[in-house]
Order: structure tokens, then sequence, then C-alpha cells
């Protein structure tokens, strides 16, 4: 679990350091790629937990939930502070033209990245656990254990 955690979360800070210029030529990819991060931990944690489907599938949602409230304190971070880096001005941008009415945001402007934090963090963790249910116990092999 920890290592798709760690592998997730690695990706995240990249893609959300990495330059903007590119992001801001095409500003729906950075939102892609942010938004389906829950699918890369949530396997490799599932493949490396092996077993039965459902212990590959609680493995790969843990590690994608973890990845997944990474996620959401980044992008609560961009939506109030007004920082859009990397990838995250992709995800801001979308954000923005999705069309949530002007009186709603403004009347709810507090409550918004709150519920985007919690709504991506749900969306990482059933990514997670779809990922880790569905990839083979196979897929990576771990290396081996010599007993000392």
């Amino acid at each position: 679990m920890l290592v798709g955690a760690v592998i997730e979360i690695a990706l995240l800070v990249t893609l959300g350091g990495t330059g903007t210029a590119f992001f801001r030529a095409v500003p729906w990819f950075g939102a892609l790629l942010l938004a389906s991060l829950g699918f890369l931990g949530g396997s490799v944690a599932g493949s490396l937990a092996g077993g039965s489907r459902r212990r590959r599938a609680i493995h790969g949602g843990l590690a994608a939930s973890f990845g997944g409230f990474v996620f959401a304190l980044w992008l609560a971070y961009t939506l109030l502070a007004d920082v859009y880096v990397g990838a995250f001005y992709g995800l801001a941008y979308t954000i923005a033209t999705i069309g949530i009415p002007p009186a709603f945001a403004a009347q709810y402007n507090a409550v918004l990245p709150v519920a985007f934090g919690v709504g991506s963090v749900a969306l990482y963790t059933a990514e997670g656990l779809l990922a880790g249910a569905l990839v083979p116990p196979d897929w990576i092999e771990p290396p081996p254990f010599y007993p000392s």
C-alpha cells in the first residue's frame, strides 16, 4: 500500500510543479492527468498486495485515498490562494469553466474548495478500489526475500 501511495504522491508533486506553459495551452489535459492518478496508485498497491480480489481492492483504495488527501489539500490551497502552478492550472481552469452559476459560486465561495476536496478524495478512493480489484496479482513481481 505504501509503495502505491508514494508513487501517486510523487507523480502528483511532479505534475503540480512542472512548467505551466504546456498546461496553459492544453488546460483539460492537466485536469485529466491529475484526476486519473488514483488508478495508478491503486493498481500498484493492489498488485503488490496480491491475494484475493477483495484484499487487492482494499490496498488499492487505501493507497489512492492517501494520494487523494494530498491532492485535496493542494487543490484547496490552489483555489483559496489563487496560485495556479503546473497541472493545477488546468484543473482550476476546468473547474472555472464547468458552468457553476456565478450567484451559487458567490454564495458558497468558502464551501466550494472543501466540497471539491472531499469529492477528489472520494474519486481517488473509487479509482484505487477499482484498479486494485481489476489488476492481476502478478502484474508487478516483488523482489525476492532472502531471510538471513
